[in-house]
């Protein structure tokens, strides 16, 4: 018998423990989200019947973490907001800064980054109130994946390597399986991709150990991405084609396009056309009807490398042009150089031999300011080796 059918039946009886309901569909949110979810809707659906604020706070706190995890922002952001201010009322800190966290992720996926690391702040300062150990795992990967929109590399491994450390002492294979992989995005955006690769690897091996297959997905996405800064291109292809065809359903319906981007890069390097115009164009949907900008700039970033690999160098250039022009605010450094690359070889094989020279320095200069940006990595990269040996053995 169900709580609600207890609740219905026998409101004074014993058994049912609306408190208890809610605390559970918040624990076993991610080992059984089904039933999870099942569980918050119903506490919601019958608040009025026992009038407790704190149960309804965690109903929705759960139902807010499960509109997130589903891309439904909207929804989220009302469930999460009667959640805080729920708790706010009752005193419950530890929901009410849960609450604030999953809130502030809302704001990071609409790339409001700054508004993010305000409510992020706001927890932090008091102290997370007793957040358990995956829960500060959490908000310090969150808070990396903030700086990283902001393209702050050195913030972001900063809190990155503070995730890390939440771990010690544990079993929680998928979510160090997580922050390596990040680490690993964080060192290809430095140019430390031999050590992005190391951390890539071992990324792999504890995703194996688990069954995130989103988490599995962007693993691979980014060693192909690896792959091909070091012009290992065999590599890329192989690890590519494993990803579209364990990954196959995940990468072309989104949300992020990702994925496909770096496949489609893989596959025009290896001279495999019919492959990468695939990938290119589902790349391109998604971008259109997600409408986010960062996924209209990677699609944009990868036509340019394309029509570069098949020697079109008159579009790739026009495409780069563009591209610098239409993004200007919101290319990252690693992006921009990229692009400087490209348009070199481009304007040398257009023989304009003056936007050649012009393209040169202005990467040289780009250069030098992610000269310090390399620094901090090598020094996390560091730590991490030395905890990576401690676990691995």
């Amino acid at each position: 018998m169900s709580a609600v059918q207890i609740l219905r039946d026998d409101p004074s009886s014993p058994d049912f423990k609306p408190l208890e309901e809610a605390l559970r569909a918040w624990e076993i949110r991610r080992s059984d989200p089904k039933e999870s979810h099942r569980l918050a809707m119903d506490l919601i659906d019958h608040a009025l019947e026992f009038d407790d604020p704190l149960v309804t706070g965690w109903a929705y706190l759960t139902c807010g973490a499960h509109e997130l995890a589903a891309n439904e922002f909207d929804t989220a952001q009302e469930s999460l907001g009667s959640a805080i201010k729920l708790f706010a009322r009752t005193g419950e800190k530890r929901g009410e800064s849960l609450a604030t966290i999953l809130r502030a992720r809302v704001e990071s996926n609409r790339g409001e980054f700054h508004t993010a690391l305000e409510m992020y702040k706001s927890v932090i300062e008091r102290e997370a109130h007793g957040l358990q150990t995956l829960e500060r795992f959490e908000a310090f990967n969150a808070i990396a994946g903030c700086f990283w929109g902001l393209d702050n590399v050195e913030l972001c491994l900063l809190y990155l390597s503070r995730a890390f450390d939440t771990l010690r002492n544990t079993d929680y294979n998928t979510e160090r399986a997580t922050i390596l992989s990040n680490m690993g995005a964080a060192l290809l955006a430095v140019g430390n991709y031999e050590a992005a690769r190391e951390f890539l690897v071992a990324a792999a091996k504890f995703s194996r150990l688990g069954s995130d297959r989103v988490l599995g997905l962007n693993i691979l996405a980014n060693l192909v991405a690896c792959h091909n800064e070091l012009k290992e291109i065999p590599d890329a292809v192989a690890v590519s084609t494993r990803m579209l065809s364990d990954y196959q359903d995940l990468a072309f319906t989104g949300p992020s396009n990702g994925a496909l981007c770096n496949a489609a890069t893989a596959f025009a390097y290896g001279k495999q056309w019919a492959l990468a115009d695939r990938c290119l164009v589902g790349a391109q949907i998604i971008a259109q009807e997600s409408g986010m900008p960062m996924w209209q700039l990677v699609v944009a970033q990868t036509e340019v490398v394309v029509a570069a690999a098949r020697g079109n160098h008159a579009v790739a250039a026009a495409h780069a042009e563009a591209l610098l022009s239409n993004f200007a605010d919101q290319l990252s450094s690693e992006a921009r150089s990229q692009v400087f690359s490209v348009l070199i070889v481009c304007y040398q094989h257009l023989s304009r031999l003056d936007d050649m020279l012009a393209m040169k320095k202005k990467r040289l200069s780009l250069s030098e300011s992610r000269y310090h940006a390399g620094l901090t990595a090598a020094m996390v990269v560091l730590d991490l080796r030395a905890s990576l040996k401690h676990i691995v053995g």
